[in-house]
């Protein structure tokens, strides 16, 4: 009786270390942790930029002085790393508003054994998917601009 109970909780156990482990994760699991990311990243940014600024009220000087700070390349690395994530929760963003609005839902299905995941079908993974190649473009684009037009 005890050794079944130690495999049971041999195997919980095992099962917790899977469900963490990023190789693990699917396309979706992905973006549902590259959403929570951005999102903090680019809120630290918010009162980054709002701290930046706000060094004008100390005068010309000062500003000149920041300015001067930001033309450096790895603040130009930091500017990309902050448009990628920008431009991923924009898209995700909107792409999860049009489908918790119940656009590409579709009609349910009758549920039968083995139950399968529904929260994403066809049409919901192609909008994924185009979210995804827009996202690449638009940071392909972004990276143009911060890098090679400077």
């Amino acid at each position: 009786m005890e050794a079944s109970n130690l495999e049971v909780k041999r195997r919980r156990s095992l099962s917790v270390l899977a469900s963490i482990n990023p190789l693990n994760y699917n396309v979706e699991r992905w973006t549902y942790t590259l959403h929570r990311i951005s999102g903090l990243v680019v809120g630290f940014y918010f009162f980054a930029h709002i701290y930046v600024t706000g060094q004008i009220i100390y005068g010309r000087g000062a500003w000149e002085a920041v300015m001067a700070t930001m033309a450096n390349p790895a603040v130009h690395l930091g500017e990309f790393i902050v448009l990628a994530f920008t431009v991923f929760h924009s898209l995700n963003g909107l792409r999860l508003f049009l489908i918790w609005q119940g656009l590409l839902v579709g009609r349910p299905g009758r549920l039968e054994f083995p139950y399968r995941p529904s929260f994403l079908g066809p049409r919901q993974r192609a909008l994924m998917w185009l979210m995804l190649i827009f996202t690449v473009l638009f940071i392909i684009y972004g990276g143009y601009q911060i890098f090679l037009l400077q």
